[in-house]
């Protein structure tokens, strides 16, 4: 699909980056009607195809700012974790925003596979009650708790496995 979509912008004259590019297919999700109308609206809206434009334009948070809140849980950074998901939510984002985007970035995180996958079973379970009407920065709060804790108590299961 990059190939595809590397090639239109080409065909259409359009400037872009490779993290514009990267991100018009993130924001896509496999879709490329999605991509050529991302692609399209950050054209039009600014010109430049970069990363920063095409999450404005897409009105999604930017993954990296995930990846970053990931790597404070992991490091099991409480107030660096929450201070990036209180951040995203006062930029306007909602909870399921938020949330779905968590889902996807989580995937590509650079830790261990069984933290990866304690990442994964408590963002589902945030956006399972956000999704029956507990939304917030409570609801925010709480998975950044749960998630900065889980290294630990991983090394601590390992530990007692010993």
């Amino acid at each position: 699909m990059a190939k595809r979509v590397i090639e239109i912008a080409k065909i259409e004259n359009l400037n872009f980056t490779e993290d514009g590019i990267e991100a018009i297919l993130f924001t896509a999700q496999g879709d490329m009607r999605q991509a050529l109308n991302n692609l399209q609206c950050t054209a039009s809206g600014y010109g430049l195809i970069n990363a920063e434009n095409v999450y404005k334009v897409c009105d999604e948070p930017h993954p990296d700012l995930m990846r970053d809140l990931f790597e404070n849980c992991a490091q099991g950074e409480f107030k660096d974790a929450f201070a990036g998901l209180d951040k995203l939510y006062k930029m306007g984002y909602s909870t399921d925003d938020i949330l779905t985007t968590m889902s996807r970035v989580v995937k590509y995180i650079d830790v261990p596979e069984a933290l990866k996958l304690e990442f994964i079973k408590e963002v589902a379970k945030t956006h399972t009650l956000a999704v029956q009407g507990m939304t917030g920065r409570v609801q925010l709060a709480g998975l950044a708790a749960r998630l900065s804790k889980k290294q630990r108590e991983l090394a601590d299961a390992s530990e007692n496995d010993l």
